[in-house]
């Protein structure tokens, strides 16, 4: 893991990332929103939505889930829109 976020780093000058809804459902949690990178050395711009899966023990994050698409990570999560 610390290998794919070193290269990571290395080709992107910036990461921002935007949620624009947070769902709690107790020992998981639901994220939807934006990622926008910009490239290190090609100053190229990106941005596409996402979600997150957050699988939560005793307050903490122990297992997450990227999707590129926010509608299959509320599915994963269990939920439906």
């Amino acid at each position: 893991m610390r290998e794919v976020l070193g290269e990571v780093y290395e080709a992107l000058a910036d990461i921002h990332l935007d949620y624009s809804e947070i769902r709690d459902l107790g020992d998981r949690i639901v994220g939807i929103g934006h990622i926008r990178t910009r490239g290190k050395h090609s100053g190229a711009v990106t941005e596409m939505a996402f979600g997150t899966v957050t699988d939560m023990k005793n307050g903490k994050g122990i297992r997450i889930w990227t999707y590129l698409d926010p509608q299959e990570a509320l599915e994963a999560a269990g939920l439906s829109e």
